[in-house]
């Protein structure tokens, strides 16, 4: 569990010092919980304000929220729709 925890701390400095952006977060976040949608979900704690994670409880579809509007939805692997994207 210590590494878990290091590798998120890792990303959210990245995230402070403009390497990666909040999409990118989300993205890697999305493949290390792959599966666990308890845990996708539940990473809405560590965004910026103004963003929300929402997945559908009976698939693996993910929407991301920036401001109340939608910014991107994703289903299958989570990689090749939010890699790239920026918002």
């Amino acid at each position: 569990m210590g590494s878990l925890y290091l590798y998120l701390c890792e990303h959210r400095v990245r995230v402070d010092v403009c390497s990666i952006d909040t999409m990118g977060v989300i993205n890697r976040v999305s493949e290390l919980f792959d599966g666990h949608t308890e845990l996708i979900v539940g990473f809405n704690t560590f965004l910026p304000p103004g963003y929300k994670i929402e997945m559908n409880s009976t698939s693996d579809t993910i929407n991301v929220y920036h401001e109340g509007h939608r910014v991107t939805a994703a289903a299958g692997p989570l990689r090749s729709a939010l890699g790239s994207h920026t918002v």
